[in-house]
C-alpha cells in the first residue's frame, strides 16, 4: 500500500504540468528515491524502538539517502538550466545546507557509526531513521506549498492586427 501512494504521490506532481519545479523530469525520480528513503527510515524507527537493529536495512537505507542527495543535486540543477521561476530557485536553494545536513548527512554518519558500534546500533538507527523520514517530509512540504511558483507569461511585442506587410489604408 506504501508503494501504491508513493506512485500515486509522485503522479499527482508530475500531472501538475503548469508548474516548472514538478515538470522537471528529475522530479520523479527525486520524489520516489525521497518517499523510499522516508519510508525505510521510519521502519528503521520502528523496529529500533521495538528492540530490533536490522542493519541490511541500514545499509540499504544508507544506499538510498547517498542517491537522493546525488539526485536533489541534479534536480536543482536542471532547474537552473531549464529558467525556473526565480523564486522557485531562491526557495529551494536558499538553505540546501538545512536540507541537506538532517536529510543526508546526519542519517548517513549515524548509519556508518551503527556499523561501527554496535551497542549503539539500536539508537543511531532510531536517529538516523528519524532525521531520514524528516528530511524528506521537510523538502516535500517546501516543494508543494513554497517552491510551487507559476511563470509569467510574457509576450515580447504588442501584436499587430491584420497581416504582416499589408498596409492597413483603404485602397482607391
Amino acid at each position: 500500500l506504501a508503494l501504491a501512494f508513493l506512485f500515486c504521490q509522485m503522479r499527482i506532481l508530475h500531472s501538475g504540468r503548469g508548474l516548472p519545479l514538478w515538470r522537471e523530469p528529475r522530479a520523479m525520480p527525486l520524489l520516489g528515491l525521497s518517499g523510499l528513503a522516508e519510508g525505510l527510515g521510519v521502519y528503521l524507527l520502528l523496529s529500533a524502538v521495538q528492540g530490533h537493529t536490522p542493519l541490511q536495512f541500514a545499509a540499504i537505507a544508507l544506499v538510498l539517502i547517498v542517491a537522493r542527495a546525488l539526485t536533489w543535486r541534479a534536480y536543482t540543477r536542471a532547474l537552473a538550466r531549464s529558467r525556473a521561476p526565480a523564486k522557485t530557485l531562491l526557495v529551494l536553494t536558499a538553505r540546501p545546507s538545512a536540507f541537506l545536513a538532517i536529510g543526508h548527512a546526519l542519517p548517513a554518519s549515524m548509519l556508518v557509526l551503527a556499523f561501527l558500534l554496535s551497542d549503539f546500533a539500536g539508537t543511531l538507527l532510531a536517529a538516523a531513521g528519524l532525521m531520514t523520514a524528516l528530511g524528506g517530509w521537510l523538502f516535500k512540504v517546501k516543494l508543494v506549498t513554497r517552491a510551487a511558483y507559476i511563470p509569467k507569461f510574457e509576450v515580447p511585442s504588442a501584436p499587430i492586427r491584420g497581416r504582416a506587410g499589408v498596409s492597413m489604408r483603404k485602397s482607391r
